[in-house]
């Protein structure tokens, strides 16, 4: 990301990243919102106050819990975490369902040919709309416009007209201009992402931070549906569940009062364990298959998880975790690392299935005095928003920046 804002010309000095989730929870803390859509008053938080905010986007479901401390600023009590089932999964099956009872030819054609942009655009636009504004008719359904020109390709290709293809339909018709689809078709096409949610909070509910939680906030577009905030104030019955104002745009309003007051995030927990791929001296116990000899003939293991942050570990803002880098040999000056994370809090060897690449860097020792006694530290930043690394020969050499490659090109 960084690099791509620099080739559009943004200078490194005014980049400042902003985390979702945690732009949101500032906001949330921070903002006056004089009524809610429940009429509940949410005014900014005492100390020793413990909120969750559940960012319902449009790609992801993004969960963070806070807590407020005496300076007004926020401790982070669980790392953020979610997944990709947010808003615009819904669309993907409102538009999978229809291609399973419309014809997924008549789909394509109208998402392809240029003659139909137009439609297929409104068609999209609609179904967010009224994604966000469920409402209901009398009879329990859902009602969609749709253009003429939808109902003109439709009967062109079909052969017949939408209104007597939906005729066969139990869970849809049409009249006019007009779809009308059955609620339990909606609460279906609803179902995975709810259910997600829901099995998120049950999860956070059972841990120990999560006792005296009074508030769960929802803030994103997908917030605005009323089945999800729904489903949320179910599950999370004793605490106040509210939708604010302008709950689609906390995020951004959150980022802008974060840019301005960056210490008002006191800490963060690492979302991974992380750690290098190191070589070792054998052990017993350790892996057959990692086992080789160096060129002195001793036993090695080799892709050992050397570990140095752990999993939802806290770091206060500007914390630093410290690696410690020896050379292989004598007149080694250069030292590639190679980075992984893990779900894991204790992974044994970097090629566990929990373990994945993070990044790389060249870690330099200039001097070789010392030979294979020579140590480098090296200190990530972790309390930030961006990994920030330096390296040092110790015991006196220069604090030099060392440049993090995470896209590993």
């Amino acid at each position: 990301m960084t690099a791509a804002a620099e080739k559009a010309g943004i200078q490194r000095q005014q980049l400042e990243f902003a985390l979702e989730p945690e732009a949101a929870s500032v906001f949330v803390k921070e903002i006056i919102v004089s009524t809610t859509r429940d009429d509940k008053e949410l005014v900014p938080y005492e100390s020793g106050t413990k909120y969750m905010v559940l960012d319902l986007g449009g790609g992801t479901i993004d969960i963070v819990v806070k807590e407020v401390r005496e300076d007004r600023t926020l401790r982070e009590l669980h790392h953020a975490f979610g997944n990709g089932l947010g808003g615009e999964s819904v669309n993907t099956r409102f538009l999978k369902y229809f291609s399973q009872v419309l014809g997924s030819d008549f789909m394509d054609e109208l998402k392809t040919n240029n003659e139909y942009k137009l439609s297929w655009l409104d068609f999209e636009t609609e179904i967010e709309r009224k994604k966000r504004h469920l409402v209901f008719d009398d009879e329990g359904r859902l009602k969609l416009n749709i253009s003429g020109p939808f109902l003109e390709l439709f009967e062109k290709i079909k052969g017949i007209s939408l209104k007597e293809h939906c005729s066969s339909i139990t869970h849809m018709s049409c009249k006019r201009n007009y779809l009308f689809i059955h609620r339990d078709v909606i609460e279906q096409l609803f179902q995975p992402s709810i259910e997600s949610i829901v099995n998120f909070l049950e999860d956070i509910m059972g841990e120990e931070f999560s006792i005296n939680i009074s508030d769960v906030i929802l803030v994103g577009g997908f917030s605005q549906c009323q089945m999800v905030s729904d489903a949320v104030k179910k599950t999370c019955r004793g605490m106040k569940v509210v939708v604010p104002h302008d709950a689609d745009l906390a995020v951004l309003k959150g980022a802008v009062i974060y840019r301005h007051w960056p210490e008002v995030i006191y800490s963060r927990r690492a979302v991974f364990s992380i750690g290098a791929r190191f070589l070792r001296a054998w052990l017993d116990g350790d892996d057959i298959e990692k086992q080789f000899k160096n060129a002195r003939g001793e036993r090695m293991c080799k892709d050992v998880f050397s570990k140095f942050i752990t999993k939802n570990k806290e770091f206060e803002t500007n914390d630093k975790a410290t690696l410690v880098v020896y050379p292989l040999e004598n007149d080694t000056k250069i030292i590639p690392v190679m980075l992984f994370k893990s779900k894991e809090e204790n992974p044994w060897y970097t090629t566990d299935p929990s373990c994945t690449p993070l990044g790389k860097f060249n870690v330099e020792m200039p001097d070789l005095k010392g030979g294979l006694n020579r140590e480098v530290h090296v200190t990530l930043t972790m309390g930030s928003t961006e990994i920030r690394v330096q390296g040092q020969q110790m015991p006196d050499g220069a604090v030099n920046e060392i440049q993090l490659d995470l896209l590993m090109d």
